[in-house]
């Protein structure tokens, strides 16, 4: 499914070096594609512990990934 981060990482990957700055263009791919990476994470981590699947321990360290 192409929603909106991964629209914006192709948007901002194909535009990079025909509009403006190429470098900037590539940055906000990553950090769109960063956002994805971390929603995504957090959708998996939510359907396992609502399975619970995941110990205390592991919920802690998750939780340390997003207090960044």
């Amino acid at each position: 499914e192409l929603n909106f981060h991964l629209g914006n990482v192709i948007k901002y990957v194909c535009r990079a070096g025909h509009k403006d700055d190429d470098i900037e263009d590539l940055s906000k791919a990553i950090h769109y594609l960063s956002n994805e990476i971390e929603f995504r994470t957090s959708q998996r981590i939510q359907g396992s512990v609502q399975r619970k699947e995941l110990s205390e321990s592991q919920l802690a360290e998750y939780a340390k990934e997003f207090d960044r």
